[in-house]
């Protein structure tokens, strides 16, 4: 179904003079800009760390989540555990700015976040499972150096009650190993509370959720934890306390849903997913309770960014495709056509809302607006947007 779109601009943001706002946004964009230009990039590998004018990503939680800005990280939505890592923990309607600069990735994960600041690694949040990496299980509602800067972290994720990061190609994970998603080999109640090197070299991406991790080596892709519902995609539903080969090539990113217990990831353009089925997620026409316990294509060329977390939803030639149980999306057993009106570049899927950057570095988001101002509108009386709302950051 192809929806009509109704943008909706608060009239307070039409001025003729620039805000005080728009006067920072200018600054961060000169200060980005000349950190760019002074901080040339090591290698080819790094070439996506640069500072993007404007938001260069999202990543949407259950009812929280961070963006990156102008190389700066803001965070809103519900505060419970200090996971918007703003020093309190109160709930927060719009973006707040946790970090200033120099940052590059970010990840929200249950109730915990993490960010690559200057190529090192900070996280904040709930620390129950030793996910924030600290070596302890304290919580904390400031970012903590968990690797320093200029240590060459480059992506990181955040799952349920345990982090990744690449560091120099190198994957490290920590936190809940209780499922074996750690990849050491082992499992155990006792959480892992450092970062621990699980795969050398080679890594590009990894994604981790649920109770499983699967990372990019070399352009294979490897999967490791729960496999109840054949979520690894070896075929079996057996699990692995080991990365195990799953695609052999052509992969460059994989995600995996917290709750809904499936997995995708996207080869040569294509995309392919696999794991629990009984609303749709697969996406592979049908919704049963049969497991696809290996990748089906899903879509067969086009994709450039997906989002498995809750609602599933894919960049296909700058459209967002989406299916699923539709919570807050397109209810379909296929990928279908959900936002056409705004050429799309990234986005990011939560179990409330979703998220898309536009190719001009716009923000929007639709979907369910808690108590704890989910969407980041800056109220929490919106209950339920149907169409996707541009999301600015708060004047001065």
């Amino acid at each position: 179904m192809k929806l009509s779109f109704r943008f909706i601009i608060p009239a307070l943001l039409i001025v003729t003079t620039l805000s005080c706002r728009e006067h920072a946004d200018i600054k961060q964009a000169n200060e980005a800009s000349d950190y760019n230009d002074t901080h040339p990039l090591p290698n080819a590998e790094d070439a996506d760390l640069v500072i993007v004018q404007g938001y260069g990503k999202i990543s949407v939680s259950d009812e929280f989540s961070c963006a990156i800005y102008f190389g700066s990280l803001e965070c809103w939505g519900y505060n419970g555990s200090g996971q918007l890592g703003n020093g309190n923990n109160t709930d927060q309607y719009s973006p707040q700015k946790v970090i200033t600069q120099k940052v590059y990735d970010v990840a929200t994960g249950s109730n915990h976040a993490c960010a690559v600041v200057d190529r090192g690694l900070e996280c904040w949040g709930s620390n129950a499972s030793g996910q924030l990496g600290d070596n302890s299980q304290i919580d904390s509602n400031l970012p903590l150096s968990i690797i320093p800067a200029g240590s060459g972290v480059k992506k990181v994720a955040a799952g349920s009650e345990n982090s990744c990061a690449i560091v120099s190609g190198a994957l490290k994970c920590w936190g809940d190993n209780s499922y074996g998603q750690i990849g050491d080999g082992t499992i155990s109640v006792i959480p892992v509370l450092i970062p621990e090197t699980v795969i050398a070299s080679g890594v590009t991406d990894v994604a981790t959720n649920g109770g499983i991790t699967c990372a990019v080596v070399s352009g294979a892709l490897k999967c490791w934890g729960t496999n109840t519902y054949g979520q690894i995609g070896d075929g079996t539903t057996n699990d692995s306390y080991l990365p195990k080969t799953v695609i052999s090539s052509g992969v460059t990113k994989v995600v995996i849903s917290q709750l809904d217990n499936y997995t995708c990831a996207i080869v040569n353009g294509a995309l392919y997913c696999w794991g629990l089925n009984d609303v749709g997620n697969v996406g592979n026409g049908v919704a049963s309770g049969v497991l696809v316990k290996s990748p089906v294509q899903v879509i067969s060329s086009g994709v450039t960014d997906v989002s498995a977390n809750g609602d599933p939803c894919a960049v296909v030639n700058g459209t967002v495709k989406c299916w699923g149980a539709g919570d807050h999306n397109v209810a379909a057993n296929s990928p279908t056509l959900y936002e056409d009106a705004i050429v799309a570049k990234s986005l990011s899927s939560g179990n409330k809302n979703s998220c898309f950057i536009s190719s001009s570095n716009e923000l929007w988001c639709w979907g369910y607006n808690t108590a704890s101002g989910t969407l980041g509108y800056g109220n929490n009386t919106l209950g339920y947007s149907e169409y996707p709302l541009q999301i600015s950051i708060p004047n001065f």
